[in-house]
C-alpha cells in the first residue's frame, strides 16, 4: 500500500509540501525551502542543503572548499485557503505545489515539489535545478547530493457537468456563479466561494473580502478575479405579446404591475405566484409570505424560485435596448423606463430602478426617493438621486386596417370598436374580444365574465384598445 505523503506544518495555518523545510521570509510569513532538513539563510530569501552553510556575501552554499548556488524559498501554503490543483490532463490532477510526472505504468503521478525534475526511472523526482542520479538514488547539484523524492499516483477527476447560473449561463463544476458589474454572470475559480461586493473579485468559502484581500482571522491573501460565464444556446418560446421570450420548458409569468411584462420561471407549466416575483412547480401552491411552495395534501414544502428577466424581442427594438410599456419608446440596455411629467417616457441609467414621483428623477433598486431633500434614501445613509435621460422613440411602421383610412402600428392589431370604427390592440396578432373594447394575446381566449385572458392555467387582465389613427393623403 502506498504511503500517504503529508505536508510539513509550519504553524496552525501554514504548511509546506512533504520533504520541504519551513523557513521565515523577510515579510515575516512562512516560506518553503525545496529541501528536507535544510539550512535557512539569514537573508530570509534563500536556503542551503543540510550540512552546508549559507554564504550571504557570495550568494552560495558552502561545504569546506566546495560551494554551490543556493536555493530560493517559495511561499508556504495557507491551510485556510482553497487552492486549485495542478492539471495533468482532463481527468488527472496533482495537489498545488506538486509537479505532474509520468509513472512506469504510463499513468500520471505527482512529485511533491513545484517545477520538479521527473527522473527517468518513472518513480522518483528531484527539485528544479538538480539532476537525478539513478545509480545512487539521489538528487545532485555539484558535489552536493541528497535523497530523491518519490511520486504518488495522481488524483483521478471525474468529468462533471457545469453548474447553471441561469438558463443561458453556466460555470465549471469547480467554480461559483457570481454577478459582475455589468449585471451579467461571472465565474469565480473556487467552489462555494464568497462573491465580493465590488462585483469583480471573490474569496474562498469561510473567508471575507477586505480591501483587495481575502481574510480569515489574522491571515490575509490576495483575492481572486472572476471571469465571464459561459453562454449556453437554448431554444426560446415567445411570451404573450411577442416582445419577450423565455427558454423552452420554462413558464412565462407576469412580473410586476405593468401588463405584458414577463419573468421566466425555471419550471415547466409552473404555478405563477400572486406576488409576481416567484413561482412554484406544477402541483404546488404559493406561500408568498414565506417564499415557499406547498402541497395541500402533505407537509412537503420547497423554496419558491425567483423569476428571471427574459430577453427582449430584438426584432422589436435595437439590439439590447429596453422597450417601454406601449411599445412606442425604448431605453438603452441596463436602464429603466420611467414616465415623465408629460406622460412620455424617460430612461433611468440603471436596471430595475425606482421611478420617483416627480417624474424627473430615479433611485437605485431597494432605495426610496426623498423629494424634500432630492436624495435616494438607503438603510445606512443617503446619496444624490439621478436625472433621467430622454427615451428614444421607436420607429413604428403603420399598417392599414381593412380597406379604410385607419391605421395601427406594426406592433399592434386592428380590432373593431363598439362604434364600428377601427381600434388598435397594443400587441401583434392579438385576439379581438367580442365586447369590442378589449383584446388578448395570440393563443389566449377572452373570458368576458372575468375580463381576463385565459390559456390553460395562465390568467391575466385583458388589454384595452385605443382608437386607430386616421391616415390622410398629403
Amino acid at each position: 500500500m502506498e504511503e500517504e505523503v503529508s505536508n510539513v506544518q509550519c504553524d496552525s495555518t501554514h504548511a509546506c509540501p512533504s520533504k520541504h523545510t519551513c523557513c521565515k521570509l523577510a515579510s515575516g510569513q512562512w516560506g518553503c525551502c525545496p529541501l528536507p532538513s535544510a539550512v535557512c539563510c539569514d537573508d530570509k530569501v534563500h536556503c542551503c542543503p543540510e550540512g552546508t552553510t549559507c554564504e550571504v556575501s557570495s550568494g552560495k552554499c558552502k561545504k569546506k572548499d566546495f560551494s554551490m548556488p543556493w536555493f530560493e524559498k517559495v511561499p508556504s501554503i495557507s491551510t485556510v485557503q482553497e487552492v486549485s490543483n495542478v492539471k495533468c490532463d482532463a481527468t488527472h490532477e496533482c495537489p498545488t505545489k506538486h509537479t505532474c510526472c509520468k509513472l512506469a505504468s504510463g499513468q500520471w503521478g505527482c512529485c511533491p515539489l513545484p517545477n520538479a525534475v521527473c527522473c527517468n526511472d518513472h518513480v522518483h523526482c528531484c527539485p528544479g535545478g538538480t539532476t537525478c542520479s539513478v545509480s545512487t538514488g539521489k538528487c545532485e547539484r555539484g558535489d552536493i547530493s541528497f535523497p530523491w523524492f518519490e511520486k504518488k499516483a495522481a488524483i483521478f477527476v471525474e468529468e462533471t457537468s457545469n453548474i447553471k447560473c441561469d438558463a443561458t449561463h453556466e460555470c465549471k463544476a469547480t467554480d461559483t456563479c457570481c454577478k459582475l458589474k455589468s449585471g451579467q454572470w461571472g465565474c469565480c475559480p473556487l467552489p462555494k466561494a464568497v462573491c465580493c461586493s465590488d462585483q469583480v473579485h471573490c474569496c474562498p468559502g469561510g473567508t471575507t473580502c477586505s480591501a483587495g484581500n481575502c481574510k480569515h482571522g489574522d491571515i490575509s491573501f490576495p483575492w481572486f478575479e472572476k471571469k465571464a460565464a459561459l453562454t449556453v444556446t437554448v431554444e426560446k418560446t415567445p411570451c404573450p405579446g411577442g416582445k419577450q421570450e423565455c427558454p423552452t420548458n420554462y413558464t412565462c409569468c407576469q412580473r410586476g404591475t405593468t401588463p405584458y411584462t414577463w419573468g421566466c420561471c425555471d419550471f415547466p407549466t409552473a404555478e405563477c405566484c400572486p406576488d409576481r416575483k416567484t413561482c412554484c412547480p406544477k402541483g404546488y401552491h404559493c406561500d408568498p409570505s414565506r417564499s415557499t411552495c406547498y402541497k395541500s395534501e402533505s407537509d412537503e414544502t420547497v423554496v419558491a424560485k425567483q423569476l428571471t428577466i427574459p430577453d427582449s424581442d430584438t426584432e422589436q427594438s435595437e439590439a439590447g435596448n429596453v422597450i417601454c410599456p406601449g411599445g412606442q419608446y425604448q431605453c438603452p440596455d441596463k436602464s429603466t423606463c420611467c414616465r415623465g411629467p408629460t406622460g412620455t417616457f424617460g430612461c433611468c441609467p440603471m436596471s430595475e430602478a425606482v421611478c420617483c414621483a416627480d417624474g424627473v428623477h430615479c433611485c437605485p433598486k431597494g432605495q426610496v426617493c426623498d423629494p424634500s431633500s432630492a436624495v435616494c434614501k438607503v438603510p445606512s445613509g443617503q446619496l444624490q438621486w439621478l436625472d433621467k435621460l430622454v427615451a428614444k422613440q421607436v420607429q413604428v411602421k403603420d399598417i392599414k386596417c381593412g380597406s379604410s383610412t385607419s391605421t395601427c402600428g406594426d406592433t399592434e392589431t386592428c380590432c373593431k370598436m363598439a362604434s364600428g370604427q377601427w381600434g388598435c390592440c397594443p400587441m401583434p396578432k392579438a385576439v379581438c374580444c367580442e365586447d369590442h373594447l378589449h383584446c388578448c394575446p395570440r393563443g389566449y381566449k377572452c373570458d368576458m365574465p372575468t375580463s381576463t385572458c385565459i390559456r390553460g392555467d395562465d390568467v391575466f387582465p385583458m388589454a384595452k384598445k385605443r382608437p386607430a389613427d386616421i391616415f390622410t393623403k398629403s
